[in-house]
């Protein structure tokens, strides 16, 4: 059979190691809050991040809407300018040609460097628009 003595020391270690381990049960209960607020407040940041997202998203994609409505408006005055400005070049031929036949000079003739000039100017207006379609730089 134990001592006294030596029933006292077990329990002096016993207190002891009971009372070292209530201080690492602590420790890790402060370690549990600790890190349980900041999963928590990274969340709030991930959620509002993901909101903000969505919200960029919703306004890109009816921009991208409006855009292509735009574009398909575009080509098709793209396509009409180029029609008209090679009918204006192909009617400036033929009178380049005539007046060739008759020998006159076709600037002399009323409205052909008006004609030649508006054509001129329809092209270049018409080439813009192909450079300025915002979407075909972003390809």
């Amino acid at each position: 059979m134990k001592s006294i003595k030596e029933l006292n020391n077990i329990l002096k270690q016993l207190s002891t190691d009971k009372t070292e381990l209530e201080k690492v049960e602590l420790s890790i209960a402060d370690n549990i809050g600790k890190q349980l607020n900041i999963v928590k407040a990274y969340k709030e940041k991930l959620q509002s991040e993901i909101n903000a997202q969505i919200k960029f998203k919703s306004i890109i994609a009816k921009e991208m809407k409006a855009y292509g409505k735009e574009e398909k408006k575009a080509d098709k005055l793209e396509s009409q300018g180029y029609k008209e400005r090679n009918l204006g070049y192909k009617l400036l031929e033929k009178i380049d040609k005539a007046a060739k036949d008759l020998g006159v000079n076709p600037t002399s003739i009323k409205g052909y460097k008006e004609l030649q000039k508006a054509s001129d100017n329809l092209d270049i207006a018409t080439s813009y628009v192909s450079d300025v379609k915002v979407w075909r730089n972003f390809k």
